[in-house]
């Protein structure tokens, strides 16, 4: 869960179900818990008014940025995309690209 975004920077606490079903709380550095999220193919969720600052990517600019519309992406090129993103620590636009796998994946079966 991400619970606030302050100077630019992501702020998330790690929610863990334990075998008894209880759940623990953990304070994290971004980078890690957008890689053991995606790892496990967690969803990542925020709070309503970080998204709303943190304002979201428009399809114009995923055409600017990559030459066409991610849409276009086969499934191999949104997983090439979404390493690269997290290799850079672009994890706003990692999460778009993420949603999109999955619905891509749901979408298969």
């Amino acid at each position: 869960m991400i619970h606030s975004l302050v100077d630019g920077v992501f702020h998330p606490t790690l929610i863990l179900e334990k075998a008894d079903g209880s759940q623990l709380q953990i304070d994290s550095r971004t980078s890690d818990a957008i890689a053991l999220a995606v790892r496990f193919n967690t969803p990542i969720t925020a709070y309503e008014n970080v998204i709303e600052e943190a304002g979201m990517l428009s399809d114009s600019f995923w055409a600017k940025q990559n030459k066409g519309s991610i849409a276009d992406y086969s499934l191999e090129q949104l997983e090439d995309l979404l390493k690269k993103m997290v290799d850079k620590e672009d994890y706003e636009s990692a999460i778009r690209v993420r949603e999109l796998i999955n619905k891509r994946k749901n979408d298969l079966k």
